[in-house]
This record gives C-alpha cells, sequence and structure tokens, in this order.
C-alpha cells in the first residue's frame, strides 16, 4: 500500500480529516466496514495495522493483521455516539 492504512481508511470513509475516524457517522462508518473487509490482511505492514489499532480503539497491538483487521471491524460494531 502506497500511503498509510489510516490515510486510505480516511479516504474510503470520505473522512475530511484523519481525526474524522474517532466517530465516524452512519455512512462512515458502513464505507470503513466495507473498505476493512476488502483489504487483505497483507495489504499494509504490522506497524501501520497496530497504528490504525491503536488510534482508532486506544487498544494494544495485535499479534497480526488479521487479528488487528478483526479488532478494528468488532470495533465498529460497538456502538458510538455521535
Amino acid at each position: 500500500m502506497e500511503v498509510h492504512l489510516l490515510d486510505y481508511l480516511a479516504l474510503r470513509a470520505g473522512c475530511t480529516y484523519l481525526s474524522d475516524l474517532h466517530r465516524p457517522g452512519p455512512g462512515q462508518r458502513a464505507r470503513l466496514c466495507r473498505a476493512l473487509a476488502e483489504l487483505a490482511p497483507d495489504c499494509a505492514p504490522q506497524r501501520e495495522w497496530d497504528d490504525a489499532v491503536a488510534y482508532l480503539t486506544g487498544g494494544p497491538p495485535a499479534p497480526g493483521p488479521e487479528a488487528a483487521k478483526a479488532a478494528l471491524l468488532d470495533w465498529l460494531d460497538q456502538p458510538h455516539t455521535n
């Protein structure tokens, strides 16, 4: 991936700013879920997956890209107040 994973996710979700990923609206959440579902775990280095997990969920690094992707999808399944 030529762009950082977080930047790619923000772009795909339609976020104006990277920080918009913290509290995605319903449409952004749906686009973000689709974008994550379409990504192969090996599309980005482990460090970028760890960055995404830490930035979005506040959680610790995942043991691998597959687990990081799952953690992000789980985070998106949780209710967020906008």
